[in-house]
Order: structure tokens, then sequence, then C-alpha cells
């Protein structure tokens, strides 16, 4: 499955298929009660689940969200994520005292449009929101970059929120940056409120201690960084997401790992074998369990990265992918016109210096493009069937 996104551009794809074994069914099966509270962003209807109280689509507003609770469409009352959070509740309270549960809790924030919950919209009012150091560079990125349409200096969002188009390109990027930026961290307050919540939750039923509870993200996101806003592109900013663990009986409080290349793919095996449920030999990803116990176990040295939703009408970004090691990171656009990036992570964390086509790195370079091809066979990945782009579909500057 390779995009959530609906209309003419993405006829060709589908969404998750209801015959699509998840770890959810597996731990249904094992005699877990599922619940699923919050944003739903699948082109498919949950399957696997007890209950279900989703907002659907990519979220809808933040104030007074329709729902959809088991098939049946409702309209909530009050901030999207509050209402998460009462709903996460209420599946707490109502879960069977006789079987282990299993609730996936998904926030709507800290997506577009940014709008904080009442409480905290003047939160960060007086804050000068520091300059990312690539925030000029965008001009130096290949032109698959620079085409996007994710310009902080052109994002519209806060013309009637205090920037007025009228301003110079200059004071209008900055601007906009400064009302990203504080609008970005005063609705992500509302998930630290709710997830606050449902641990406190945990904590006065005496549930805290055998419970895991694992809080990610489905991607990262460029404040600033090269002049950007948004993700979707294989810098850092946009890639790396939180992996936060707490599970007292087993895993030792403080516990940081910086070494090993974790991925997204690897929650629902390490959910899984922590359940001591048999992970699937088809299941992508694999179990992390024993980095969360300081095990030293053989871990991969390199992840495919792919972004396939292009021409997209929102944001313009080429379909593109790439391999990332511990140190490398090989980035292809690999349509017409092709454009490479090769990064020293090492010496270049910030991806300042595009090393593609220089003489000394020719040999990395060759074993990047292997890797990353193995990686390929490996996945059993192939080339997505799409049409082709036009200047009707895909509004790049």
């Amino acid at each position: 499955m390779i995009t959530n996104g609906s209309g003419e551009v993405f006829r060709n794809q589908t969404g998750l298929r209801r015959d699509q074994l998840t770890f959810v069914h597996l731990l249904r099966e094992a005699g877990y009660e599922t619940a699923l509270v919050g944003k739903w962003h699948l082109r498919s209807t949950p399957q696997g689940f007890d209950r279900y109280v989703i907002l659907p689509g990519g979220g809808g507003p933040y104030i007074d969200p329709e729902m959809n609770a088991n098939g049946v469409p409702l309209r909530m009352r009050g901030y999207a994520d509050d209402v998460v959070g009462d709903q996460t509740l209420a599946c707490l309270e109502k879960r069977s005292q006789d079987r282990p549960f299993c609730l996936l809790m998904n926030f709507k924030a800290p997506h577009r449009n940014w709008t904080p919950a009442a409480r905290h919209a003047d939160k960060f009012a007086d804050l000068d929101v520091p300059v990312p150091k690539t925030f000029g560079l965008r001009s130096t990125r290949p032109s698959a970059v620079q085409k996007t349409d994710m310009s902080v200096a052109d994002m519209p969002d806060f013309r009637l929120r205090g920037v007025p188009e009228s301003l110079p390109v200059a004071e209008r990027a900055m601007r906009n940056l400064q009302e990203l930026v504080r609008n970005y961290y005063r609705t992500i307050l509302s998930v630290d409120d709710n997830v606050g919540r449902a641990l406190e939750y945990l904590d006065k039923n005496d549930l805290a201690k055998n419970t895991v509870v694992l809080f990610s993200s489905d991607n990262g996101f460029f404040l600033g960084e090269f002049g950007l806003y948004d993700k979707r592109l294989m810098y850092e900013d946009s890639i790396r997401v939180p992996m936060l663990v707490r599970y007292p009986a087993r895993v030792e409080p403080g516990t940081v790992d910086r070494k090993h290349l974790l991925l997204n793919v690897d929650v629902a095996p390490t959910l899984l074998t922590l359940a001591g449920v048999p992970v699937p030999t088809w299941m992508h990803g694999r179990s992390f369990q024993p980095l969360l116990e300081r095990s030293e176990v053989p871990w991969r040295d390199a992840f495919l990265y792919e972004f396939f939703e292009f021409p997209d009408a929102d944001h313009c970004v080429r379909k593109h992918r790439g391999v990332r090691t511990a140190r490398w990171k090989l980035i292809h656009f690999w349509e017409q016109p092709q454009e490479w990036e090769l990064y020293d992570l090492a010496s270049d964390p910030d991806e300042t210096r595009n090393l593609f086509g220089e003489r000394k790195h020719a040999t990395v370079i060759a074993d990047l493009k292997a890797r990353m091809n193995e990686l390929r066979r490996e996945t059993g990945d192939v080339d997505p069937p799409g049409p082709v782009a036009t200047a009707a579909t895909c509004h790049g500057r």
C-alpha cells in the first residue's frame, strides 16, 4: 500500500485489503481485546478491532470533529485530540476485565492546519523561534526539491493569522516560520495532555507495570530546515520519528539506544514478541525487544526509503527512493530528469553538502546503489503504475 490519497491521481491504488492480517488480528486471535481510537487515514474500514471510534480521512476539523464508531457516524463536541483522549479512557473503562488489551490511540495533531486547543492558543506568544541554520539553503538543493510546494515563504496558512501575502518574500518567510513553529507546538501540547491522561489511568488502576506503552509517529516534519515545511523528502528532519517505550516489568527506565536503525515496520513484530505471540515469517521488520533489554544482537546495517505520491496536487514531491546506513545516505529521484544526492552523515549531519559525482566517493556510491537494489529485492519492491505527471496535476513552481 503506497498511498492514503484519493481522487483521480491515485485511481490505480488500493487501500488496505480486507483480508490483510495485521498485528492487531494476531493479538485478537491470541485472546486480546482490541480497540482503535482516533485518526484512521487509510482507504479502508478498520479490521481486526472489537471496537473503533475513528476520525476518518485526514482527521477532519480540530473543532467538533465527525467520527465513526463501528460504522455509525457521530458528530463529537470539543477539541479533536481531547475527544480522542475521552474515547480512549472510555475504552479502557469498558474493557473486559478477563482479557489483555491492545489499544491504538491515534491523534490528529500536529496535522495541518495547526489549530491549537483554546487553552493553549496564547502559549509561546513571546517566543523568538530560532532560525534553522539550513533555512536559506533551499536553492542549493536539487531541482526536484526546489520545485516542491513546500516553501515556508509561500505557505498560505497564516495569511489571516498575521502574515499578509503582500510582505516582501524574505520578511514573509521569517514571519511564516515564527507562526508555523509556534502553532505547531501549541497544537501538540494537546497530545502531551492526553497521553498524560492515559498514563495516569494506567497508574491509578494498577496497570502500568505490565502494560507496554509505545509512543511514535508516522513521519518527521520540516520546521524551516532548507526553507521547507511538511515532510515526504528523505532528509533527516522528515524521516526521523520518536520511539519511546514504557514497560516497567521488563524495560529499565532510562534505557537509550542511539546505535541501531529502528524502523516503523519493527513495531508490529516487537509488540507481538512482547505479547508472546509468534511473528509470521512474511511480516516485514523485526522485533527490537532484545534492544529494549540491552542485549547485543545482529541488526540491520541499512534501510530502504521510498516516496511515490507524484503528481501530488498539494506538495509536488517527485517520486524518489534511497538507502540510509549509519553513516551514508543516497537519494535517487528516479523519473526523468533523474537526480542524485549523497550525504556523509558522520561529517555532515545537517546534509548541507551533496557529494554525489565526486570521484573520491565512487566506490561508496557503487556500494550504496548495490545495497539499495538488494533491499528492493528483499522487500519485493517494484515501480508502481501511475499517470504521467503533467502541469495540470502538479503545480510546482
